[in-house]
């Protein structure tokens, strides 16, 4: 019977500690490999063969943009910047939207004309907000739980499908709002919706991470809340920090904030943008991914510039001279002649969506076999140099958005049933609803495991001590 139970002990002892012999370190080409998995790295996922060197490969830059919502004003300024514009094998530059529709001023007619474009439409949260108390204005603010997170992600992705036109399947790229995600609970939402990736974790690190997959834990050069769980076959892009031109130990996340030094003219922000591009360029070609923001993208400055009118028929006349006042987008002048000058001086640099990296990088193992051109024309970009691109802001009859009806939208998952019935629940209750992530981490982590096994291992001892 002593034997019985020291075995018992043992499983038990072993079982607590499975949660933390559970997580092996990511290696690439042993537990982890493209197209399914790759490692949280700088260095390239896969050896090349021998005829090619990492300068062969090309340099995707993604522009991804986020803001409150897609007005008339944004889509007026996204036309100026992707228009008539062309990358190497003469396809359209693309760039990835994550849609949000603050205060139901999103132009669910312009979302579509930018997807039959060819971008990419990702969403962000409905309320383009601060889902944390940390970073809300608001004294009594209440953090989003995981019935707010599920509400507001769920529920943009179904405008879309619903008001845009736009297939569920075609809406896969999630990002948190301003880059605050909620740890585990957004993972998990998008995770078990099908979604392909996630761009919301920010790198504090001077080197250009590849994207990777949340098959296994990662390092901690990533500087926001990521997730503890693990996601199998979900990808993460992280968003790099930029770089001061002059301090290498100065950094900062978003162009527009104020510790962000550089030269604000439309020569600086060129130069700081490609600054920035060339640490990937000259390094491990990772894919680069842009955060920008519409509200950025829109400001200006009116500009006096005098303008002298023709003397017609009075030669000896003195000239008139009037004052024009003109409106100067430097930032969005500033992204365009950094999009212009990498475009003529390079041949192998491509503009393309977050989904279009990720999918590359899924093709990578086929260099062994196909060529890289081949690659990129056939399989990158399907032969779209011969599909034409309108930037009209025409589109087919769009439904008229009933934003009444938000609630009762239809979410055809498990957590749309979960959704569902915790909308059926009064406010009064709402509030005593336990985090979800809460009892998650509690369950699923090493301390649950190294409880319920300290748990389990003292009531055998007292039952030892008392009758054996």
């Amino acid at each position: 019977m002593k034997i019985f139970f020291q075995i018992i002990l043992l499983i038990l002892l072993g079982k607590s500690n499975c949660q933390f012999d559970d997580d092996p370190k990511c290696t690439l080409s042993k537990n982890c490999r493209l197209p399914i998995c790759n490692c949280d790295s700088k260095d390239l996922p896969i050896e090349l063969p021998n005829r090619y060197h990492i300068s062969d490969l090309p340099q995707l830059i993604v522009l991804s943009i986020d803001d409150e919502s897609l007005d008339v004003k944004s889509y007026q300024i996204f036309r100026k910047l992707l228009e008539n514009r062309k990358n190497p094998n003469n396809c359209s530059i693309k760039a990835t939207f994550f849609v949000s529709d603050s205060e139901n001023t999103t132009s669910y007619c312009l979302a579509r004309n930018l997807y039959d474009n060819g971008h990419e439409i990702a969403i962000s949260t409905v309320n383009y907000t601060c889902p944390h108390k940390r970073c809300s204005p608001f004294f009594n603010f209440q953090p989003w739980n995981y019935e707010k997170w599920t509400y507001e992600i769920l529920n943009m992705r179904e405008r879309l499908n619903r008001y845009a036109g736009i297939p569920k399947s075609q809406i896969i790229g999630f990002r948190a709002p301003i880059l605050e995600p909620s740890s585990d609970m957004h993972y998990r939402i998008i995770s078990s919706n099908k979604f392909l990736y996630d761009s919301s974790l920010i790198l504090n690190t001077d080197d250009i991470i590849w994207p990777f997959t949340l098959d296994y834990k990662f390092n901690s050069y990533l500087s926001n809340n990521g997730p503890i769980q693990r996601y199998a076959g979900l990808w993460e892009f992280p968003v790099p920090t930029y770089i001061d031109l002059e301090n290498e130990n100065v950094k900062c996340l978003k162009l527009w904030e104020g510790h962000c030094k550089y030269d604000k003219s439309v020569k600086g922000i060129a130069k700081f943008l490609r600054h920035h591009f060339l640490r990937a360029y000259y390094n491990n070609r990772a894919p680069l991914i842009f955060h920008l923001s519409a509200k950025w993208l829109k400001e200006f400055r009116i500009v006096n510039e005098t303008e002298i009118l023709p003397n017609v028929g009075y030669a000896n006349k003195e000239k008139t001279r009037i004052n024009i006042e003109k409106k100067e987008y430097t930032n969005l002048d500033g992204l365009i002649k950094f999009v212009n000058s990498t475009l003529e001086k390079s041949d192998d640099v491509y503009f393309v969506t977050a989904r279009q990296a990720i999918e590359w990088m899924k093709l990578l193992p086929r260099i062994h076999k196909e060529n890289i051109s081949d690659l990129i024309n056939n399989y990158l970009f399907d032969n779209c140099a011969s599909k034409s691109s309108s930037f009209d802001g025409k589109c087919s009859i769009m439904p008229k958005p009933d934003y009444d009806t938000d609630e009762s939208l239809i979410l055809d998952d498990d957590d749309g049933d979960k959704l569902r019935e915790l909308l059926k629940i009064s406010p009064i209750h709402k509030g005593m609803l336990t985090d979800l992530q809460t009892e998650v981490l509690f369950v699923n982590s090493f301390v649950g495991y190294f409880l319920l096994g300290m748990l389990i291992t003292l009531v055998l001892i007292i039952i030892k001590d008392r009758y054996f």
